[in-house]
């Protein structure tokens, strides 16, 4: 879904990449439309910015090496002992070959409990779960003190590409704002927190992320 990372500045061209190689939208390349959507306003305040929070839709995280906000689905979490470790097997067991058909009409395959992921670790055999949080479950206290952490460090604030319904992250952004920090939201539409921020730089997120993170001739790193 959602993600808050404080990033250094140099972790933003790897966002800007992520979104420049997906598929490329049907929509106008670049459509600026008000709050502030001067391009060279932005680029004033990414210049100065050390501190930047990062608030995108699902799958740029991973492709941009921010940590993801609900977790990894490549990573395994025991219900039992709470060990966590990356598991990249396809299937994650036997039992599971074949199975997971996305089709809501497709039976339950009742696969017996006993032939169920379980923990490798010595003396646990707990069962296994994918390490995220699924709608309806609670978000990690720890990672929710760490966000709010972040928030109140932060010098910047990118939005990009979410659609901002989603709480409690939906409010990240308007709470930066609050602190009269700068909030810059890169999307194709207009969403119910645009009106907190103070840029809205309109467009596929691939098309206009990258203009505006690319360093101009005249910038020193």
């Amino acid at each position: 879904m959602l993600l808050c990372h404080l990033a250094s500045r140099s972790l933003a061209p790897r966002l800007s990449d992520a979104v420049r190689a997906r598929p490329p939208s049907s929509r106008p390349l670049v459509e600026m439309v008000r709050y502030n959507s001067d391009m060279a306003k932005f680029r004033e305040v990414f210049s100065k910015a050390k501190h930047i929070a990062i608030i995108t839709g699902a799958g740029v995280s991973a492709e941009s090496g921010i940590p993801t906000f609900r977790g990894n689905l490549f990573k395994t979490h025991c219900i039992s002992c709470g060990s966590i470790k990356a598991n990249h097997k396809s299937p994650i067991c036997p039992a599971l070959l074949g199975k997971g058909a996305p089709d809501p009409v497709t039976s339950d395959a009742r696969i017996p409990v006993n032939d169920l992921p379980r923990c490798e670790d010595s003396g646990c055999n707990g069962l296994l779960r994918p390490d995220v949080v699924w709608f309806g479950e609670t978000l990690d206290s720890n990672v929710l003190t760490q966000v709010e952490k972040e928030l109140d460090m932060c010098d910047l604030c990118l939005v990009v590409g979410t659609s901002s319904v989603v709480y409690p992250a939906a409010m990240f952004g308007p709470q930066v704002a609050s602190r009269r920090i700068p909030v810059v939201e890169f999307n194709t539409n207009i969403t119910p927190k645009t009106t907190y921020f103070t840029h809205h730089i309109r467009g596929p997120c691939g098309t206009t992320l990258p203009l505006a993170l690319a360093r101009h001739e005249s910038e020193v790193i």
